[in-house]
């Protein structure tokens, strides 16, 4: 039967490392939608801090992938694509753990991909007024799609990913078309300092750069902005940042290993001590995620409010209940 003639099945994919609270949170927040989903697939990224467990014992309904090391979002993404297309599914719905989702976003998402068939629908972002880049922040991708140009590359590990799969691959190579649903509202956190940013990361940043601009893109002005950005961050970091010559010399080994293809997970992210600027902890992003809902909880459809969310039956989802559940 076609899709247009009966309710289409959506499968909602999640990928999570080490942030049990968020996860719980994105699964009570997918599960509580007024147009319910089909199936959640989540998969683990080999979190140590017993996310598995959390959402198994909240959530049975929850289809737990659990991977033997942490393959970055590319690689995650990669397994959770594939693994939400073997479902047999109409439609993917692309979440990260950081993602705080509105009630009505499934609904309005679907609402939209209606009006246009074999279209990637994209919700609207809060905070507004800020370079929201792509993400995996609430995408909604039909399944022809994903057969029409296959799954996120594994072997980006951390960084442009995401720009490759949905710009890249499925706009410019696929000539597919997206579209934005204003009415389907996520919140997607703020931007890290730039300040302190660890080695392995600009490693990263730098090698997925030169490859995406030298190998995939191959056109010369881009090269030459991201030559001219990559050398003047460079020359920063190593003047003004801690541990600034290592770092320089990380993103060195990303330009050589971007200009000869090498890609794959190159760089173990513990590799380094931790940086004494840079935080990103799940502690920081949870109390990110409360001020966003006291800011933003009307357009998100949840309340500030515990009490309140458990009355409207959303669960009571306040920091300390999340921890409360840990294991001991």
């Amino acid at each position: 039967m076609d899709v247009a003639t009966r309710k289409p099945k959506v499968i909602a994919i999640m990928l999570t490392h080490n942030r049990r609270d968020g996860a719980v949170r994105r699964c009570t927040e997918v599960l509580n939608q007024t147009r319910a989903v089909d199936g959640v697939v989540m998969v683990d990224n080999a979190s140590s801090d017993e996310t598995s467990e959390a959402v198994a014992r909240r959530f049975p309904q929850v289809e737990i992938v659990r991977l033997p090391e942490n393959l970055g979002p590319a690689g995650g993404f990669a397994v959770a694509f594939a693994e939400g297309m073997k479902r047999g599914c109409d439609f993917l719905w692309v979440l990260d753990d950081d993602v705080m989702i509105s009630r009505q976003c499934l609904a309005y998402l679907l609402e939209k991909a209606e009006t246009s068939p074999m279209t990637v629908v994209y919700p609207t972002r809060l905070p507004p007024n800020e370079k929201h880049g792509v993400a995996w922040r609430g995408i909604l991708v039909p399944a022809e799609i994903v057969r029409a140009v296959g799954v996120p590359r594994a072997d980006f590990f951390w960084h442009l990913e995401d720009t490759e799969y949905f710009l890249h691959r499925i706009v410019e190579r696929g000539g597919f078309r997206r579209l934005i649903s204003e009415k389907a509202v996520v919140w997607h956190g703020t931007h890290r300092p730039r300040r302190g940013f660890p080695g392995w990361k600009l490693y990263y940043q730098t090698r997925n750069s030169v490859y995406y601009r030298f190998y995939l893109k191959a056109d010369l002005r881009g090269r030459v902005k991201t030559t001219a950005r990559i050398l003047g961050r460079l020359v920063a970091i190593a003047i003004r940042e801690e541990r600034g010559p290592a770092k320089a010399w990380m993103m060195l080994l990303g330009v050589k290993d971007g200009l000869l293809g090498r890609l794959g997970k190159t760089v173990d992210p513990r590799s380094e001590p931790a940086s004494t600027l840079y935080r990103e902890s799940p502690t920081s992003m949870l109390e990110e995620e409360e001020e966003a809902r006291r800011r933003w909880g009307d357009r998100l459809g949840v309340s500030p409010d515990p009490q309140a969310q458990r009355s409207n039956g959303q669960g009571d989802l306040s920091a300390a209940s999340l921890s409360s559940d840990r294991a001991p």
